[in-house]
């Protein structure tokens, strides 16, 4: 599976920047890279606002303090440099850190639905990495 590649556009905090790492994996999308909301300049790729939810933040925060709990702590030190284009490298680290864990990131909600018959079924997908 090819995963598409966008830009995200995000309120430049360190739970937004979390959400976008959430969106990405979500969503199969890899990001080319980052934007702090109102400085977003002309680009090639598909645009997405992605909005600071705290269920999201928590979840990725919490899945990477699962295996070492140094990391986010260190993720949000890194966030805090004046590193140029430090979101992209917090990400890349990220992806590589869970990758060599076998984190298996998967939207695990389901949806489900009456068929015509009235039998219940699962109506989306289901655990998609």
């Amino acid at each position: 599976m090819t995963w598409r590649e966008v830009v995200y556009e995000y309120d430049s905090s360190f739970d937004g920047l979390l959400c976008c790492i959430y969106e990405s994996y979500t969503q199969k999308e890899l990001p080319a890279a980052f934007f702090r909301t109102g400085e977003l300049e002309p680009c090639l790729y598909e645009v997405r606002a992605v909005t600071t939810d705290a269920a999201h933040t928590r979840r990725v925060y919490e899945g990477f303090r699962r295996f070492s709990p140094e990391v986010g702590p260190f993720l949000r030190r890194a966030y805090w440099t004046c590193l140029p284009e430090k979101e992209l490298a917090i990400y890349r680290f990220a992806a590589a850190f869970a990758a060599q864990r076998g984190i298996l990131i998967a939207d695990t909600k389901l949806e489900f639905g009456l068929d015509e018959d009235g039998t219940l079924r699962v109506m989306d997908e289901m655990l998609t990495p």
